[in-house]
C-alpha cells in the first residue's frame, strides 16, 4: 500500500471527523453520569465546515443518546492564542522532526511519531505553564493580544525545582478583568464577532467557488466570476 498526499477540502476534513475525530474522542472520554459539553473549535480555514453543516449535525445529533452535548464553534478572527497545540506543542515536535531527512511521506510520519512518542513530560510542563501565563496576559489586556509573550525562565526554574503547577493571577488584575467584563453590552460584542465570522466565511466560501471553477473552461465566464464575488461582498477593480 502506498501512502499519498490528497488536498484537503471540506469533505476530506468532514470524513475525519466523523470517521476519526469524534470515534476517538468517544473512546477516551471519561464516562460520567451527567451530560458532556463538548465542543470542537478550530479556525476559519476555507476547508473546516461551518458549525452548522448538516452532515456533522446529524452525527452530533445520534452521539447524544450517549449523553454527550457536540457543537462546533469557530475560533474568532485575530483572538489571543488559547490553544496549546498551536501555542507551543507543534512548533515544538516540528522542530524535533526537522532533525531528520524523511525521503517520504511514510517515512515523514514515522519521523513526528517517533518524537511524539520521544517527547517528555518536562516539556509538555513548560507548554502548559506557558499556556497559563498567555491567559493571565489576556485577562491583564482584558480580552486582547496586544501584549508580548510572557518569559518565565521555566528552564531555570525547572533545574531548581520550582516549576509551577499553576500560575497566579494578580487580584487587581482579576476584578479589573470582572469590572471591564460588567460595564460591556455583551449583545453588541457578540453581533459584532458573528459579523466579523460570517464576513471571513463568506470570503473562505469565495475562494471554495473559485477554486471549484474551471477558470479556462469557455462556459466560465467573467459575468459568473463577478456575481460569485458580489455575492461574497466582494468587488472587482478592472484595471
Amino acid at each position: 500500500m502506498v501512502t499519498t498526499c490528497v488536498n484537503v477540502t471540506k469533505n476530506v476534513y468532514r470524513d475525519m471527523l466523523i470517521k476519526n475525530v469524534l470515534p476517538r474522542i468517544m473512546d477516551v472520554l471519561p464516562p460520567s453520569t451527567n451530560r458532556k459539553r463538548i465542543i470542537l473549535q478550530h479556525d476559519n480555514a476555507p476547508a473546516h465546515v461551518p458549525w452548522n453543516d448538516v452532515e456533522i449535525m446529524a452525527v452530533f445529533n445520534e452521539l447524544t443518546s450517549t449523553g454527550s452535548d457536540f457543537s462546533i464553534a469557530p475560533q474568532p478572527p485575530n483572538s489571543p492564542d488559547t490553544n496549546v497545540l498551536d501555542l507551543g506543542f507543534f512548533a515544538s515536535i516540528q522542530s524535533l522532526q526537522y532533525k531528520h531527512v524523511p525521503r517520504s511521506v511514510d517515512e515523514l510520519v514515522s519521523c513526528v511519531m517517533l518524537e511524539f512518542d520521544k517527547y517528555s513530560m518536562a516539556k509538555l510542563s513548560k507548554i502548559w505553564q506557558s499556556l497559563q501565563l498567555v491567559l493571565l496576559e489576556i485577562v491583564k489586556a482584558k480580552g486582547g493580544n496586544d501584549f508580548k509573550l510572557p518569559h518565565a525562565s521555566k528552564d531555570r526554574n525547572a533545574r531548581c525545582g520550582k516549576l509551577l503547577d499553576n500560575a497566579v493571577c494578580d487580584k487587581d488584575a482579576y476584578q479589573e478583568a470582572i469590572e471591564h467584563l460588567n460595564s460591556e453590552d455583551a449583545l453588541s460584542m457578540e453581533a459584532a464577532l458573528k459579523k466579523e465570522v460570517d464576513e471571513l466565511r463568506a470570503e473562505n466560501d469565495l475562494i471554495d467557488l473559485l477554486e471549484g471553477a474551471a477558470l479556462n473552461d469557455p462556459d466560465v465566464d467573467d459575468n459568473q466570476l463577478d456575481a460569485l464575488c458580489l455575492a461574497a461582498g466582494l468587488h472587482i477593480l478592472v484595471m
